[in-house]
């Protein structure tokens, strides 16, 4: 496949996550300001630090899925099928995410080449212990298939962390109402939420891989403790 066929894009980090990511297209900003606005620094409430290869996983998934929304399909040859080239940092893991192109494929339909960079990893803030523990994590969208898996695990007994990721506030708000709900029901030494604001404005709406920066959100607060997700 001819590289120079593939758009070429570029995450960018910061030295922690207080400050935005970045991501360009062709070399200038994928968007007018090209800024991903977000509030990882939620990660330093956790008592567990981010381990280096859930640090890795959870920007890249953030970078294919700024990516993802970067491109129009339009713009490719059958209306669909984008080739993209996404370089971003990953720390001593740069030499492995290749193994992830196969992932993203089938989540979008689209041809991927990451690229790790060896450039260290934003660093969390630091964490305050606390005395509550989770025994579970649930993704929770805050559709009627998350609230029923939140149910259920909460009716087996666990204590329960939800995980939300939104990107405008109508979402947040109906994650948060929802969740407040079973704090109200079950308690609230049952039952936490974090949201986890991912924001980025660009033109593509298909959001296929959505999915994939879920599920790294949804890794990220137990990272350095074993938990069922």
């Amino acid at each position: 496949m001819n590289p120079n066929s593939f758009k070429r894009l570029d995450f960018r980090s910061g030295a922690s996550y207080q400050e935005p990511f970045v991501l360009l297209l062709e070399g200038v900003p994928a968007t007018p300001a090209g800024l991903l606005y977000h509030n990882l620094n939620l990660l330093g409430q956790g008592e567990w630090p981010l381990t280096a290869k859930v640090a890795t996983f959870l920007l890249t998934a953030i970078a294919i899925w700024a990516a993802d929304k970067a491109v129009r399909r339009q713009t490719a040859a059958d209306g669909w099928t984008r080739r993209l080239w996404l370089s971003l940092p990953a720390g001593a893991l740069a030499g492995q995410l290749a193994t992830l192109e196969p992932v993203v494929h089938f989540l979008t339909g689209d041809h991927w080449q990451l690229t790790g960079r060896p450039d260290p990893l934003p660093q969390p803030p630091p964490a305050p212990t606390s005395d509550w523990h989770p025994t579970v994590v649930c993704l929770f969208s805050g559709g009627m298939d998350s609230l029923i898996g939140a149910i259920d695990l909460l009716e087996a007994g666990h204590r329960c962390l939800l995980v939300s990721h939104y990107d405008y506030g109508q979402l947040a708000g109906s994650q948060k109402v929802l969740a407040q709900a079973l704090q109200n029901f079950y308690g609230p030494e049952r039952v936490w939420r974090w949201g986890f604001r991912v924001q980025f404005e660009a033109p593509e709406l298909t959001l296929r891989s959505r999915s994939l920066l879920y599920l790294a959100l949804g890794l990220a607060p137990p990272s350095g403790r074993r938990l069922h997700l």
